[in-house]
């Protein structure tokens, strides 16, 4: 599917961890790098993080996600990171935490368009490395593909909200009331 579709899914992610750190309350931090041959017309992520994380793309942060118990459920979706993209090696960075004993992970999906050709990253055991408490970065452990338990399937397809436009006879003409699809 093209990205101007505006959907994007955790479908072929994995969650990963750290490899000492499974559900000990540790902070972690997953990082990848890419190459891109330009700078991209269109991108956008969708993470989630089982308790919390602060994304982050090129030191820039672009997101956070709440550490409510399950907050995660909810993925965290920013649909306009094409601005932090740039030609060339460009570094994803999530800052996570764990605050249970229950279970940790990470899963994310970055979807880019160059040049007319969408690519997608997704988490995994092989693209990303792991560091706990500011240690040295190990390749994580994949505690299982989108769908595994704990998790589970909530987030199959990601669609962007769609806002329009319309008239409404309580707002003056000058103004105007913005509504999701969901409303109208």
């Amino acid at each position: 599917a093209a990205l101007s579709s505006e959907t994007i899914s955790l479908r072929d992610a994995s969650w990963i961890w750290h490899p000492a750190s499974r559900s000990d309350n540790a902070k972690v931090v997953v990082k990848t790098r890419f190459s891109l041959k330009a700078k991209p017309e269109k991108a956008c992520i969708a993470f989630s993080c089982d308790n919390f994380a602060r994304v982050k793309i090129n030191g820039v942060e672009i997101a956070k996600q709440s550490n409510g118990r399950d907050d995660w459920r909810v993925p965290t979706t920013v649909w306009n990171i094409a601005k932090v993209l740039r030609k060339g090696t460009n570094t994803v960075e999530a800052e996570c935490g764990n605050n249970s004993d229950g279970y940790a992970g990470f899963i994310a999906a970055i979807q880019y368009e160059v040049n007319g050709v969408q690519k997608t990253i997704f988490t995994n055991g092989d693209d990303w490395t792991a560091s706990k408490d500011s240690g040295a970065f190990a390749k994580p452990s994949v505690l299982g593909k989108y769908g595994a338990s704990p998790w589970g399937r909530f987030a199959d397809d990601i669609r962007r909200p769609i806002v329009r436009m319309r008239e409404s006879p309580s707002v003056p003409a000058y103004e105007s009331v913005w509504i999701s699809a969901q409303e109208a």
